[in-house]
């Protein structure tokens, strides 16, 4: 009866059924039943089936969003007025950055690479407001007059530049956020035909953006 019942299992793929049914069968009929049972499993494939595992895959953290990054430029503004409301910067505001402007006579000693102690206070506080705010990245850019040669001109502000950013990062911004560029006399501002336009475009440009950009 067992063979029987085991060839009806291979028939139809009854696998559960046979063992089952080998397990309700009476005393009498069941007294091989361990070698039965085995001959079963292997005839009619009885075995323990699996779920496939599911593979975890890694989070994907969300891109940088343009709503974060436009309030983090809303809020850096405004603690950037309020704490550089007595220094000589200028600060505006664009939509996906906020600019600040130094004469360089408020940064440097004339022809110097020395930071002046009330520039040296200003980039504080900009490092303050910035080293937390991950999203964000920070180009410095120094220019000067047309006075001397252009290479003169662009190796002596792209110098300057170097010991704006050295400071910021020896002050909590991470040097990979921070851009130093000399512009030498490449971008004037006004004309340079009185003194007052030479200084002016003298000066020091931060402009402050998302780091993604």
């Amino acid at each position: 009866m067992t063979a029987q019942l085991c060839k009806v299992a291979v028939a139809t793929h009854e696998s559960p059924d046979c063992c089952e049914t080998l397990f309700t069968m009476p005393a009498l009929q069941f007294r091989h039943s361990a070698l039965a049972f085995m001959v079963c499993l292997l005839a009619a494939g009885c075995s323990t089936t699996h779920a496939p595992a599911t593979q975890a895959t890694a989070a994907t953290p969300p891109p940088t969003s343009g709503v974060v990054v436009e309030e983090s430029l809303g809020a850096l503004e405004v603690r950037l007025r309020a704490a550089l409301s007595g220094s000589s910067a200028i600060i505006e505001r664009e939509a996906a950055a906020v600019h600040l402007r130094f004469p360089a006579h408020s940064a440097f000693a004339p022809d110097q690479f020395t930071l002046l102690p009330a520039f040296a206070g200003a980039l504080d506080e900009l490092a303050h407001a910035l080293h937390r705010q991950e999203q964000l990245k920070l180009t410095v850019s120094v220019y000067t007059d047309a006075t001397g040669s252009e290479t003169y001109n662009q190796q002596f502000s792209q110098q300057r530049a170097g010991v704006i950013a050295t400071y910021l990062a020896a002050h909590g911004i991470p040097a990979q956020r921070i851009i130093a560029r000399g512009g030498g006399e490449s971008a004037p501002l006004p004309a340079e035909n009185t003194p007052e336009g030479r200084d002016l475009n003298r000066r020091v440009e931060f402009s402050i953006s998302a780091l993604s950009s």
